[in-house]
């Protein structure tokens, strides 16, 4: 397939040339290095635009139309919301919630539209400025006081709404609406006043979040995963508020979390695994404050089985063995590749592009090694696969000078990487994404990662290979005997490989001799 350029190239009067790209109507170059077939260079160039981009975006959305009018409207709901919950009063709180988490997808968005009626729990400036209200009672009465034409336009004025929609008659129904708005102003001012420089923000839950994500994002972990504790910190200081102490995190606020995250399941905003794994975070986050001595005592609960969130497993979906022939028949060489380490060496997209060259015995035509996912982990075991004669053979084809990689994308990086810029996670799964396109072409829905599965289903359902398909995924033993006692059968499982690739029967392959 044809190399997808991100950046174009303009050839220059010393032939050298540069990298051009046009973003937003501006052109803006880059070195080009030796040339266009540079490859160090064209990546060099690419990191340089990528960079630009990222600041170029962070620019944009500080510079977004009526940025300031929605932080203004997110930060008095925040209030509402924090004064709904001080009261107990749920039908508020839900509301307001709905109200804030509104306004801050919309402003996520490139444009966001201007405020409209409703946005804002209140109406200050205009509230402020009407003469009928400075001679309403706080405590409304029914038929006082008088009303007239011109009260009511300025009524429909206030509120933003057409006047002759809404006859003289009702403009009593309009006065307990702005009388509720300005009640709203003064719980508002409250609030605002309580949080004012009374949590110093080292103390804070919102600061507490941020160190935890720093220091898990230093800790080795993709940035994917750290996007994923980001995201999922956000739910949980979101509903407490992240202006409030983390002292405030007590066994009630715990299970009032919990009722929340059950309500968001019930309406379908998260689904039970999500949920499961927010809940996760959200502990280990917990106890993370409590061992560093930033709360005093850890919520009894904070483990409880009565928070469980239960999940109802889903089937293991494989791919059908006719469509594995099928896809491998129309795949290119180098997906061939991919096909063959997924069925033969039960690996993923990270599998294949972590790949090293001294993983493979070329001679003995055997692949070791140990799950890139779990390969911290001292009790998973290093697998020797042994090779079947074409992915040998494609992976001599396919194999790349690099040191550390034996399999490289077309453009000369990883084949997958996650790369964390600013407050956005960028990804790249070549593997993937032309896995998806061949399927897409087949008219067939299956991912990747459902190879493997076919693989390890196939050892599970022969009677002399059940229990090795734990050892084809490469994952932790469980039993005893499996983790002190036993080494792993590796001769029964050099068998059952070698019959793996005698079911799947693929177009070429010559099975004359196995």
């Amino acid at each position: 397939m044809a190399r997808k350029w991100q950046l174009t190239w303009q050839t220059g009067r010393d032939r050298h040339g540069r990298w051009k790209k046009i973003y937003r109507g501006v052109c803006y170059y880059f070195e080009g290095g030796n040339g266009k077939t540079d490859k160090a260079g064209y990546q060099n160039a690419l990191r340089q635009w990528q960079d630009l981009k990222t600041r170029l975006d962070s620019e944009a959305a500080v510079a977004k139309p009526y940025r300031a009018d929605y932080q203004a409207a997110i930060s008095e709901w925040e209030a509402v919301l924090a004064w709904a919950r001080e009261q107990g009063d749920t039908a508020i709180e839900t509301a307001a919630a709905m109200k804030r988490d509104d306004l801050c997808r919309r402003l996520e968005k490139p444009a966001p539209p201007p405020l409209g009626v409703g946005d804002r729990p209140t109406r200050r400036d205009q509230l402020n400025q009407s003469p009928l209200l400075r001679r309403v009672s706080p405590e409304l009465q029914p038929g006082s006081p008088q009303v007239t034409e011109n009260d009511a336009e300025e009524f429909c004025d206030v509120l933003g709404i057409p006047d002759d929609l809404v006859p003289v008659e009702h403009v009593q129904d309009l006065l307990a609406r702005i009388l509720t708005a300005k009640t709203w102003n003064l719980r508002v001012d409250e609030q605002k006043k309580k949080k004012a420089g009374t949590v110093p923000l080292d103390q804070s839950i919102k600061q507490h979040v941020d160190d935890y994500v720093k220091l898990r994002g230093s800790s080795g972990i993709s940035p994917g995963a750290v996007a994923n504790i980001a995201r999922q910190l956000a739910y949980f200081r979101d509903h407490l508020g992240g202006e409030r102490s983390v002292e405030d995190i007590s066994a009630k606020a715990i299970d009032e979390w919990h009722t929340h995250l059950m309500k968001e399941i019930n309406t379908g905003r998260f689904s039970g695994p999500s949920a499961k794994n927010i809940q996760q975070t959200v502990r280990a986050w917990v106890r993370w404050l409590w061992e560093r001595k930033a709360i005093q005592d850890l919520p009894r609960n904070i483990g409880t089985p009565l928070h469980r969130i239960r999940i109802e497993l889903k089937p293991v979906k494989v791919t059908e063995m006719t469509d594995v022939r099928k896809v491998y028949d129309a795949a290119a060489p180098s997906m061939k590749l991919y096909i063959l380490l997924a069925i033969n060496c039960g690996m993923t997209q990270v599998d294949i592009s972590d790949l090293r060259p001294d993983q493979i015995d070329w001679k003995k035509a055997t692949l070791t090694r140990k799950r890139g996912k779990t390969k911290h982990v001292g009790t998973v075991p290093t697998v020797v696969y042994p090779l079947w004669p074409e992915t040998l053979k494609l992976l001599q084809d396919n194999r790349s000078k690099d040191p550390n990689r034996l399999l490289l994308a077309p453009g000369g990086g990883p084949l997958k990487y996650e790369v964390r810029r600013g407050d956005k996670t960028v990804k790249h799964d070549y593997v993937g994404l032309m896995f998806r396109r061949l399927m897409k072409r087949l008219d067939l829905d299956s991912p990747f990662k459902s190879l493997k599965k076919t693989s390890a289903s196939l050892l599970r359902d022969h009677k002399d290979y059940i229990g090795l398909e734990g050892l084809f995924l490469d994952h932790a033993p469980r039993s005893t005997s499996d983790k002190h006692y036993a080494a792993p059968p590796l001769k029964l499982f050099a068998k059952a490989v070698e019959w793996l690739r005698q079911q799947y029967r693929l177009s070429g392959v010559d099975l004359a001799d196995a």
